[in-house]
């Protein structure tokens, strides 16, 4: 080994290379001696809500509100969180999920969305019969018109 790669034992202390464990300066620690929370890459991507009141996110699809249904919403993922968020276009939340695997091909709903998607259901049905009970013809199968 050169004696002119190395420095001299009793060299300026600024003219050594410093040497510090990554331990020791991450995670940043707050005044308590807590580790502060770091900032995580946030994902948001636009979707448009199906007829069934459902939005697709990375192979998996999440319910929302059905008086949601046809309109544009945004997909918030946080990199590392459990869940995703779903916003309007106005930034109001209407449905937080748990997130499932990408690719699962999962369908994750809850519980007052099904409800709702139900009740609006038989509501526009009856509705149906309603308008139909004014002198129309309502078709059963056997008549029909085939293509």
């Amino acid at each position: 080994m050169s004696s002119a790669s190395r420095l001299p034992t009793n060299a300026n202390a600024s003219m050594r290379p410093r040497i510090v464990a990554p331990w020791l300066i991450w995670p940043p620690l707050s005044r308590c001696g807590r580790s502060r929370r770091t900032r995580r890459a946030v994902v948001t991507v636009g979707r448009k809500v199906s007829a069934q009141a459902l939005v697709s996110f990375r192979g998996n699809t999440y319910s929302v509100p059905p008086a949601h249904v046809g309109r544009q919403v945004s997909v918030t993922h946080r990199l590392g969180a459990a869940t995703i968020g779903i916003t309007t276009t106005g930034g109001v939340t209407v449905a937080v999920h748990p997130r499932r695997t990408d690719g699962a091909g999962a369908v994750v709903r809850a519980e007052q969305h099904v409800t709702a998607l139900k009740t609006r259901a038989f509501d526009m049905h009856s509705n149906t019969r309603r308008r139909w009970s004014f002198g129309l013809q309502i078709p059963s199968s056997e008549q029909s018109p085939t293509c």
